[in-house]
């Protein structure tokens, strides 16, 4: 309470006198109007936390006298403490920022709880508006955070794609001229040179495939889905179109569904999500690979895709952490791979508002899942 101003305005000096002794015994600090045009003046010269003023007095009265408290000092709160029964007058008040009214005569235990409420609610707002003013603030300060981010993202991207170019050109360099030299002079190589050419160009392969996978897992973060209705019996049969010489030399059963839907989604994009899973099927599977298969099926809310091999297995530990960056079956062995290529397809398939996960098999191979959602 101490500090808190208030201003009195009433044309009784009996009831402004009792009035301002109730309140000032309370610790407020407070000072007394005999008219309208004081209450003004008083509210111009200073900062006043509340007005209790009476709605018929002289110089201004009513309606009027609230609209002017309200336009000098448009944050102070205002109690009407009248003996003007008309509650037309009243609602009027009401309707012109008024916090309060009471009617006289009114007992001071009343009036100090009217007051003291009007004043917490004040405190309360003024809070308010402040923790507002600080979240704008804050708001504000985040946007520029982040345009500033999605500026230093932009020139990380443009790097990024820079390094990846200069890094692959003098690999596919590299790769070749080693190729022009294991052909044309591999004889006049000793053994030793000729392993030489090979590991360089196993090494500068290994480069090129790498550089070429990090620009497809950035463009299948940064790419936007183009819909379209994509019948999935299509696209099976053009990937196994793709690794037809290698199912074929390997011996290795296809399988797959005969009545796949058509489904709302990104085509290119499932093409290259289903792509990597079988690659990864072939690179790993091993001599114990023999079946891929295909299935499909449907909840209310999704698609469901898996491709299920019968090669080397993995353990659950392997199948929790296969989708994340960089990462490669601890069965991999020697086989060329960079660790990207199930990310890729993380990335995709959560561009269609779906989930990619894996389970091992009960004794060998692997099913990797891939759910898109129907409401694309």
């Amino acid at each position: 309470m101490h500090g808190t101003k208030i201003l009195i305005a009433d044309d009784k000096p009996l009831i402004l006198g009792s009035l301002k002794k109730a309140l000032s015994n309370q610790e407020y600090q407070v000072t007394g109007a005999g008219n309208g045009k004081e209450v003004i003046t008083c509210l111009r010269d200073g900062q006043y936390d509340l007005v209790i003023t009476d709605l018929m007095m002289p110089e201004i009265n009513g309606t009027e006298l609230i609209q002017e408290i309200k336009k000098t000092a448009p944050e102070t709160s205002v109690i009407i403490f009248t003996g003007y029964g008309d509650m037309h007058s009243v609602i009027d008040a009401l309707r012109a920022g008024v916090d309060d009214y009471l009617l006289k005569p009114c007992e001071i235990d009343e009036l100090l709880l009217r007051v003291s409420n009007c004043l917490e609610k004040r405190s309360l707002v003024h809070r308010l508006k402040e923790q507002n003013r600080r979240l704008k603030k804050e708001i504000l300060a985040r946007k520029r955070l982040e345009e500033k981010l999605r500026g230093q993202a932009e020139k990380v991207k443009l790097f990024s794609y820079s390094i990846a170019h200069d890094i692959k050109a003098p690999a596919i360099s590299l790769h070749g001229l080693t190729h022009l030299v294991d052909k044309k002079f591999k004889p006049l190589l000793p053994q030793k040179g000729q392993d030489y050419c090979n590991q360089i160009l196993h090494s500068s392969l290994q480069i090129i495939t790498l550089v070429d996978q990090i620009n497809s897992y950035m463009a299948a973060k940064e790419s936007q889905l183009r819909l379209e209705w994509v019948p999935m019996q299509k696209v099976v049969g053009s990937v196994r179109k793709e690794f037809e010489l290698q199912l074929d030399g390997r011996q290795i059963h296809w399988v797959e569904p005969s009545d796949l839907p058509t489904i709302r989604a990104d085509g290119t994009a499932l093409v290259r999500a289903l792509r990597n899973c079988i690659d990864n099927a072939l690179k790993y599977g091993g001599e114990e690979l023999h079946e891929i298969i295909i299935n499909y099926k449907q909840t209310p809310k999704f698609h469901i895709f898996s491709v299920s091999n019968d090669g080397v297995g993995m353990t659950r530990d392997e199948c929790d952490t296969i989708f994340e960056l960089f990462t490669r079956e601890k069965s991999s062995g020697g086989v060329q791979g960079t660790g990207l290529g199930l990310a890729i397809v993380k990335e995709l398939i959560q561009q269609h508002k779906g989930e990619v996960w894996a389970d091992p098999g009960e004794e060998k191979g692997v099913s990797f899942y891939m759910s898109i959602a129907r409401d694309l």
